[in-house]
């Protein structure tokens, strides 16, 4: 009895092993919760089950994607809000105060070929970007404000005015 024959029982055994890393190549199992950039020779093909806001849970286009072996590589990208935390900011106020702040935002990922145009598709590039530019605009907005504006009855409208600022950065 020859090895290379198909009755073999290590035939059979390299065939099944074969037939499953091929399976496991071509299809991507797409989660609810993430987003999938196709990079075709490094290159973006298609999106899967991308960022919609109010989408209704099931109906995102998530679950079993094709994709074609070896040449297709899938960048999985996080759909849920995520967040940064800045502590122990030192920043003076326009009266010229001393004043520690700790500062968290929150964001999430709604375009996923910018972000990888912007980052690589690297989550340690987007928190190294977003970093300084919330701690620049945290400094900016409230170095504006007087120390009792910042802490007082106006903090609603600091708040607000430094969201705005930073969405418009982050978007960028």
């Amino acid at each position: 009895m020859s090895l290379l024959s198909l009755r073999s029982p290590l035939m059979l055994a390299l065939l099944a092993t074969l037939c499953l890393v091929l399976t496991g190549a071509t299809v991507a199992i797409v989660p609810e919760t993430s987003q999938a950039l196709v990079l075709r020779l490094g290159r973006i093909v298609d999106v899967y089950n991308p960022y919609q806001a109010r989408q209704a849970f099931g109906q995102t286009g998530a679950g079993l994607k094709l994709r074609v072996p070896v040449i297709d590589r899938v960048l999985w990208i996080d759909k849920r809000i995520r967040s940064l935390a800045l502590t122990d900011q030192r920043l003076l106020s326009a009266d010229r105060q001393p004043v520690q702040v700790d500062a968290l935002v929150q964001y999430r990922i709604v375009d996923p070929e910018l972000f990888y145009h912007a980052t690589g598709g690297s989550d340690e590039a987007l928190v190294a970007a977003l970093k300084p530019a919330f701690g620049t605009a945290l400094r900016t907005d409230l170095g504006k404000r007087t120390f009792d504006s910042v802490l007082g009855a106006d903090q609603g409208d600091a708040m607000a005015g430094l969201r705005a600022d930073l969405a418009s950065g982050a978007r960028q």
